[in-house]
């Protein structure tokens, strides 16, 4: 039996907005290129885009900065790592100057991930990094 309507949902994540347009008429053309290799119509349908999350680099460099006069030279890695998360703070970053870091958590997987495993020692690095921040 082949059902006579489907439904195919997805979510893009890109690490910058010109490639999330890339990606969205690629979307676009394929789709509308398979539909016609087999003489079905389609619909596409775009939700609320997310954000690319993009860090203001004199807040990162601030930032660092800060992280690397309380933790040491040699506690800092920057930049920071890429990842393909999906974070609010992104919508908020296209509002003000901002920048996301992470305070390491040694060797777990990241967070949302079912085998996460927080680090209770991190929480008064934490807390010391965001009161210097509010200090400067």
């Amino acid at each position: 039996m082949i059902p006579q309507t489907a439904t195919l949902r997805l979510s893009t994540r890109t690490s910058k907005p010109e490639t999330r347009q890339l990606v969205l008429g690629k979307i676009k053309s394929i789709t509308a290129a398979q539909a016609q290799a087999f003489g079905v119509s389609y619909e596409i349908r775009e939700g609320s885009p997310g954000a690319v999350l993009v860090n203001d680099p004199a807040q990162t460099e601030e930032c660092a900065a800060i992280a690397k006069e309380l933790l040491g030279e040699d506690q800092v890695v920057i930049p920071g790592p890429t990842f393909m998360g999906s974070e609010d703070f992104a919508f908020y970053a296209q509002h003000k100057p901002g920048t996301y870091c992470f305070i390491g958590n040694g060797d777990t997987p990241m967070v949302h991930h079912p085998m996460y495993d927080f680090d209770d020692r991190n929480l008064p690095i934490g807390a010391a990094h965001w009161v210097a921040i509010t200090q400067h």
